[in-house]
């Protein structure tokens, strides 16, 4: 005797099957030693998660940490490069582009990921990425992490910068010495004079 599938029996077997399938799945997941979230996250996530740590690696031997300053990731870098590359899809592109470009160079010269490679060989494989030319991608990355270190506050103030607005008051300007010209106008005329 068949019976009839109503909208109640339907949720409940769901609902029955859903809780199976989600005990099956947990043991899997403690076997595997991830998290449940890990385990959900979509390939683009981890994708997303890889070209993070691959651009602060990146970010780190070009601005490395040294005579007391702090790596270019320690302040913001990474973050700063990923906010401009959310307004500006060309760069965003080139940005997804240029990190495989390096991931190939790495992995033909390397035999690995840039991630998994020695400070020096990292140094090497940048190098390489630079001659390469990257369609000209690296000088316009290696430019963007300057522009990250170089606008952070807390770099200004170890490099002793001192900003002042447009708007505002500013340090006043010392009193020009003329007797820093004295050699100069020792020297010959350097043009002619116009009739």
């Amino acid at each position: 005797m068949k019976r009839k599938l109503t909208r109640r029996r339907f949720l409940k077997s769901g609902l029955t099957g859903s809780l199976a399938i989600r005990a099956v799945a947990a043991t899997a997941i403690s076997a595997t030693g991830l998290s449940e979230t890990q385990q959900r996250a979509s390939p683009a996530a981890t994708v997303r998660r890889h070209e993070d740590k691959l651009l602060q690696a990146i970010t780190d031997e070009i601005i490395p940490a040294g005579d007391g300053m702090p790596a270019a990731s320690e302040v913001g870098s990474v973050e700063y490069l990923e906010k401009l590359a959310q307004t500006l899809p060309d760069l965003k592109r080139a940005l997804g582009e240029g990190l495989k470009t390096l991931q190939e160079v790495c992995r033909r010269s390397f035999s690995g990921d840039f991630l998994n490679l020695s400070k020096a060989k990292r140094v090497e494989a940048l190098k390489e990425w630079e001659k390469k030319g990257a369609e000209g991608f690296f000088p316009t990355l290696r430019d963007y992490i300057y522009e990250a270190y170089y606008t952070q506050p807390q770099v200004w103030r170890l490099i002793g910068y001192d900003f002042y607005p447009a708007k505002g008051q500013r340090p006043a300007m010392k009193a020009f010495d003329a007797a820093a010209l004295k050699e100069v106008r020792k020297r010959p005329k350097f043009y002619r004079e116009a009739g």
